[in-house]
Order: structure tokens, then C-alpha cells, then sequence
């Protein structure tokens, strides 16, 4: 019986290193767009983790700037200049007097302004405000207050403490003063020895019993180094006080900028191109007693670290009247 010789079968060498090559070009396809995405992942969360840091901080000031003035229904401008003394604010914005302060070397007074901006030309930002902290809220007791007099009578000294910033108003103006020390009268009132500071001209306004007074901060915020990490955004709770040090916001923000729209036409409204100080060809100065309508605030943040393997072409962007980098 014959056997039948059956044809080959398999792959023959040729074949095998065709199917070969095609594979090797699959695997190098899959390979690519899988270390395309993990690089597009990482910089994905190099950009939320970066961008989830600023924003965290610019809610945290717009909430503070929301609060600022508070009870005290005054938002004129009160000084302005396009070249101010070295250390004094180009805006001056509502009438709040820091019988804590230094003299202004200007008025020769307490310093005053529930906003005051530090602008610069060639770099960040200084936003001083006086906001309220905390809801705690009472008024003043029996007899009355006169700023800059130790005294300070009040009808409920629960939610007061050492080392507080009260602000007392009547509504139309406000000096903030200090909590030095507390001495209980008939619960809940109590009175409170305030500060005298180094301001020596305080205006001497006499606030009624009954008058507001709320526990506010003097934030200051700026951009510089914090436990030698450069640059932060940092903010100074009792502004140029001793009381409090310095906190940081927000790591690795290069720049911090801040506009203000001012009705310097009194028509209810702001001109983008003209009633915009401090933005790129906006204003400088503006008429004393026109109302400030809004602020601006923006930061520019960049990642603490390059992403690997790759090389730094970051320019820091033009912002309001800070040109670029």
C-alpha cells in the first residue's frame, strides 16, 4: 500500500520574518501611543495640581475682598496717585481708620482705607484690606468710645479674645483697633483695652452705645519667599503688625496683579478701555470720591518641577501693566 505524502505546512522563513516585522510595527504603535498618554496624563496633573493651587488662593481672596468694609457703607476713593512715596499705596479706598498703624508720611495721620494697592510696573502686586473674620460681631457698650482711647466698652465679649482686630463704625466710617486685654462686667458685656499702636494723630470719632463692632483682619497679600521657597503668595494677617507672621497661600506664583475699575465718568458703569486702572494703558490715578466699582485680581503660577526630559520654554505672560518676561 502506498503511503500519500501530504504538502508541507507552517510557515516558511520568509513568511516568518514578514509576520515578524508587521508585529514588531504593532507593538512599536501601541508603545508610542501608550507613552504618549502617560505623558499626556502627567502633564495633565502637573497643570490641575498647579492651576487647583492658584485658584485656591484667588477664591480665598476674592472671598476676603467680598468682606472687606464691612458694616461701613463707604467705597470712594480716598487718596490717589500715579507716583506715590516709597511705601505708600497708589488707591486709597473707603474711610477706616488703624489707630495700630504707623503715621502716614503724607497725612501725618493713622493710616486709613479699607483696600489700599501697592502698584507695580515691572512686578507683582501689594492688596492691603480690612475684612471681616470669623462672624464675630457685637457693639459697644455703655458710655460710648472715642478712638484713640484705651477703653472700649462692649455689650457681649464672648466671641471677642487677646489679639483680636475689632472694627468699630458707624456706618459711614470705622477705626479698627486691638484687644490687648479683657475684663468681664454683667455677662455678657465686658470691656476691652485696645492699643494704642504708634500712630499718634488718631481722628477722634465718638461712637454711640450700640454701634457695630465686628472682629475683622488687615490682610495683606504679596508675593514673596516663604521658608525658602521663592516665589509664594503670601498674606500677612495683621498687615505690617508684629502680632501674626506671615502665611503662605500658593507655591511657585510669579506674578500677582490687581485692576481696579473705577466710575470716574459717575455713570454707573466702567469703560473697559478707560475707567480700568493699573490694567495695560488703563489709568493711574483717578478723581478723588469717585466710587470704586470692582478689582481684578489675577495670579500666574507655574509647576514646582520641569516635566522630565523635557526643556523649559516657559515665558512668564503679560499681565494687566506687567509686561512679559
Amino acid at each position: 500500500m502506498t503511503t500519500k505524502r501530504r504538502k508541507q505546512a507552517g510557515f516558511t522563513l520568509i513568511e516568518l520574518m514578514v509576520s515578524m516585522t508587521l508585529f514588531s510595527f504593532a507593538i512599536a504603535g501601541v508603545l508610542a501611543i501608550a507613552v504618549s498618554m502617560a505623558q499626556g496624563y502627567r502633564e495633565q496633573r502637573q497643570v490641575v495640581q498647579t492651576e487647583s493651587t492658584a485658584r485656591g488662593a484667588l477664591e480665598f481672596i476674592a472671598d476676603a475682598v467680598r468682606m472687606t468694609s464691612p458694616a461701613v457703607q463707604n467705597a470712594d476713593l480716598t487718596a490717589t496717585t500715579a507716583t506715590p512715596a516709597a511705601g505708600e499705596p497708589h488707591i486709597v479706598v473707603g474711610d477706616i481708620e488703624d489707630t495700630e498703624s504707623q503715621n502716614d508720611i503724607t497725612t501725618g495721620k493713622c493710616k486709613t482705607g479699607a483696600i489700599r494697592i501697592y502698584d507695580s510696573a515691572t512686578g507683582p502686586d501689594t492688596l492691603e484690606i480690612v475684612h471681616a473674620s470669623g462672624g464675630a460681631v457685637t457693639s459697644v457698650g455703655s458710655g460710648g468710645f472715642t478712638a484713640g482711647t484705651a477703653s472700649l466698652p462692649l455689650t457681649d465679649i464672648t466671641a471677642v479674645a487677646v489679639g483680636d482686630h475689632l472694627l468699630v463704625t458707624n456706618g459711614t466710617r470705622g477705626h479698627v483697633v486691638r484687644v490687648t486685654t479683657l475684663t468681664a462686667g454683667i455677662a455678657p458685656a465686658g470691656t476691652a483695652t485696645v492699643a494704642t499702636g504708634a500712630c499718634i494723630v488718631v481722628t477722634a470719632t465718638a461712637y454711640a452705645q450700640g454701634e457695630l463692632v465686628i472682629r475683622v483682619l488687615k490682610a495683606r497679600f504679596y508675593v514673596g519667599t516663604f521658608d525658602s521657597i521663592t516665589p509664594v503668595l503670601i498674606m500677612d494677617p495683621d498687615g505690617d503688625g508684629i502680632a501674626a507672621a506671615p502665611e503662605p497661600l500658593a507655591d511657585y506664583v510669579e506674578d500677582f496683579q490687581v485692576a481696579v475699575g473705577v466710575d470716574e465718568l459717575a455713570d454707573n458703569s466702567i469703560d473697559p478701555t478707560t475707567e480700568w486702572g493699573f490694567s495695560m494703558g488703563g489709568p493711574t490715578s483717578f478723581t478723588l470720591g469717585r466710587d470704586v466699582r470692582a478689582l481684578r485680581i489675577t495670579l500666574v503660577a507655574r509647576a514646582a518641577t520641569s516635566l522630565p526630559g523635557t526643556a523649559a520654554t516657559y515665558r512668564r505672560p503679560e499681565v494687566e501693566n506687567n509686561p512679559q518676561a
